[in-house]
């Protein structure tokens, strides 16, 4: 169980730091502030 918890937040990041990439610094700070507040 805990190492597909592992799997999955390993493929989260890795599509979190090429959403990055992609489109920059601005927007990735966007969906860190809506992906925060949505957590809380």
């Amino acid at each position: 169980m805990k190492k597909q918890v592992l799997l999955v937040l390993a493929l989260a990041g890795a599509a979190a730091a090429a959403f990055k990439r992609r489109r920059g610094h601005a927007d990735a700070a966007l969906w860190h502030e809506a992906t925060s507040d949505t957590s809380r």
